[in-house]
């Protein structure tokens, strides 16, 4: 659930890092946290990037055009690397 809701705040986080800009000791660990998210868009493909995204941020519905198990588990890769890439277990 942790990176769950880390996905949900990224574009605040992001908003927030670029105006501080490594002035305040939280920056470091908000700037950690979005270049993680960032990693972890880069590993999945690109025509899943949108998609996957907008489902953990916004709780879209999958396109219907493709199978959603696929989506699914491309969702579950994304969360699962932010999650690695953090260290979180």
């Amino acid at each position: 659930m942790r990176v769950n809701y880390l996905v949900k705040d990224y574009k605040r986080m992001k908003k927030l890092a670029n105006e501080f800009n490594n002035n305040l000791p939280k920056t470091n660990k908000i700037t950690e946290e979005c270049e993680a998210v960032e990693w972890a868009l880069e590993q999945i493909p690109e025509e899943y990037k949108d998609i996957i995204f907008n489902k953990v941020c916004y709780d879209k519905a999958y396109p219907l055009y493709a199978d959603p198990s696929t989506y699914s588990r491309w969702k579950c890769r994304f969360l699962y690397y932010i999650a690695e890439k953090l260290k979180y277990f």
